[in-house]
């Protein structure tokens, strides 16, 4: 039996390291650009063919190096970043695990120039190295920095180039590379070419935001909030997007620690958690948020490729980034800028011989008929006076503009004007909102509202809905709902809870019990509790369509804003868009 165990030759160990770093082209990107970052460069430009599998290029203006340490950059665990094993507590570069050039050599052809900024000499270092082995070392001549060729990836391990996916895959993964090193180093110019065309251009630029105008636009830059957060354990800065400017991916958030981008389920969730019921489900924000924390309370070592990293107090770091959030979305105005277009009509078009009949001409020109105004004054101070709920006054995110209400459009729609901005407020979404914050105010009390009605409500529930009744009782008792067994498939609904409108429709009460069907289980009851308030003031709210006297507009939008947070349904849908003077002016192009 003996023998069995062998002692692997230095190539076969070289090729297993390299796995652990080097994936794909993205993974040579990544680990390059880093190297670049760390030796202080101002410009890095990157060119890539047919995704990184044929050749990748880095350039920088970096420290570049000497003739000496050009040798031992190829050593496996050669770094100029840590010394010893104390340093490994305390990681202030990107790049640290001495294996980057090494993993890429022993799969890869690779030619490095290099001349250092202290170098005296005209020349720089020429080095060849090909599946871990030195071909040549030579003197060139070149500029400061470094240039590092990858050619042939995995050209000597077949099996795992064949996993590589086409080149448009393998090109998108390099670009979500350079884009956000872009996002968090605007001090850097970054350049990413492929097969020839431009792919990212940002030039240095003073901060985050410049270059998320060149990455993003400037339509999205300009709906970016300002995160500035900071206790005595971390700092918490960068950019997250207005609750209304959401993406179907979460590939739009960019979360960093001290410098490095990582990936973190937990970070993740406090930003999600940060915007609680602002977004709707399955949408996600824009962000770019970086932390900074000594680098002694956190572990930047525990996965290869150092995307994951571990904190000392992962409850303390939580917590933080959902207050950095949160007092963000507080902060600040978030009605969401609405997207207008005009369709134009040129004037040769209308008839113009003959009379026009008057109706005919209410086709072409609409006529709009002039409702009084009604002033909702400030209502800032009017809201001093009362004594504002507990909890509430807390977590109050809306601004309290002064409004002068307009009326009622497509019995939909509520208009008013503020501050020359016309506010167009959703009467459905504005009424959910208020009355879920209602709903969850006695919770925070510990109160259940409900109205017990004359004559009980007699409904038929199908096998789901029944076991649905008997199996949660708690949760439609905290709703406010009292429904008791009557035989067979038939129930009782004895009470409702108090923010039902109308309780004549039979209807309400099956289709909210679909819906807490479909919410499923959750180990949080919080949540769960939460997420069916929000079904029942859905259902109870103001429908689209429901024509509004100007007292019921008025009552609406006083209770709108006096809400925690004005701008939108507990479901993430806005409540309210804004339409600014200047945008009118240059619709009617008087701008």
């Amino acid at each position: 039996m003996a023998g069995k165990i062998k002692v692997l030759d230095e190539r076969v160990i070289s090729q297993i390291a390299a796995g652990e770093v080097i994936e794909r082209p993205a993974s040579v990107v990544k680990e390059l650009v880093e190297n670049s970052i760390d030796a202080d460069s101002t410009q890095i430009f990157i060119q890539i063919e047919d995704g990184g599998k044929k050749s990748i290029t880095v350039v920088d203006d970096g420290i570049g190096m000497s003739r000496e340490d050009t040798e031992k950059a190829f050593f496996r665990h050669s770094t100029s970043k840590i010394k010893s094993l104390r340093d490994l507590e305390s990681i202030t570069s990107l790049g640290f695990r001495g294996e980057a050039l090494a993993s890429i050599a022993a799969v890869a052809k690779v030619t490095l120039q290099t001349k250092s900024r202290e170098s005296k000499t005209e020349v720089g270092t020429d080095i060849l190295v090909e599946g871990g082995k030195i071909r040549y070392v030579r003197d060139v001549a070149c500029n400061e920095g470094t240039k590092v060729i990858v050619r042939d990836l995995f050209y000597n391990t077949p099996a795992r180039r064949k996993y590589l996916k086409n080149t448009r895959a393998e090109l998108a993964k390099i670009t979500d590379i350079v884009t956000r090193q872009a996002l968090i180093h605007p001090e850097i110019f970054f350049k990413l070419v492929h097969n020839g065309s431009e792919i990212i251009n940002t030039p240095k630029a003073l901060t985050p935001l410049d270059n998320i105008v060149h990455i993003y636009g400037k339509e999205t830059a300009r709906d970016m909030l300002p995160v500035d957060y900071s206790n005595h354990d971390m700092k918490i800065e960068g950019y997250i997007s207005k609750p209304a400017v959401t993406r179907k991916s979460s590939s739009y958030i960019s979360i960093f620690v001290r410098g490095r981008y990582i990936t973190s389920k937990l970070l993740s969730s406090a930003l999600k958690e940060g915007y609680h019921n602002l977004i709707m489900k399955n949408r996600y924000p824009i962000a770019v948020i970086s932390l900074d924390i000594h680098p002694r309370k956190i572990d930047v070592n525990v996965h290869p490729t150092k995307l994951e990293i571990r904190f000392e107090d992962e409850k303390k770091v939580y917590n933080a980034f959902i207050s950095a959030i949160e007092n963000t979305l507080q902060s600040k105005s978030l009605i969401p800028k609405g997207d207008f277009v005009v369709e134009s009509r040129s004037i040769e078009t209308f008839e113009t011989s003959g009379v026009i009949d008057q109706e005919e001409l209410k086709k072409v020109i609409p006529i709009i008929e002039s409702k009084r105004q009604v002033i909702i004054d400030d209502l800032e101070k009017k809201l001093e006076l009362e004594e504002e709920p507990e909890g509430l006054s807390e977590r109050r995110t809306t601004q309290i503009p002064t409004i002068s209400l307009i009326g009622q459009i497509l019995s939909t729609y509520i208009v008013a004007e503020s501050h020359e901005n016309i506010l167009i407020i959703d009467q459905h979404a504005a009424h959910e909102r208020v009355l879920f914050e209602k709903l969850m105010q006695a919770t925070f009390e510990d109160k259940k509202e409900r109205q017990e009605l004359l004559s009980p409500l007699t409904l038929e529930f199908d096998p789901k809905q029944r076991d649905y009744i008997d199996s949660n009782p708690d949760i439609l008792d905290s709703l406010g709902f009292k429904i008791e067994h009557f035989g067979g498939n038939t129930f009782q609904v004895r009470a409702v809870p108090v923010v039902f409108g109308k309780t004549e429709s039979k209807r309400i009460v099956p289709d909210i019990i679909d819906e807490l069907i479909s919410l499923g289980k959750t180990k949080q009851k919080d949540e769960l509790i939460e997420k069916a308030k929000a079904i029942v003031a859905c259902h109870s709210a103001i429908r689209g369509g429901e024509e509004l006297t100007l007292i019921q507009m008025k009552d609406l939008v006083e209770s709108l804003y006096k809400t925690k947070n004005a701008y939108s349904c507990p479901h993430g849908r806005p409540s309210i868009i804004s339409m600014s003077k200047d945008d009118l002016e240059k619709m009617f192009k008087r701008k």
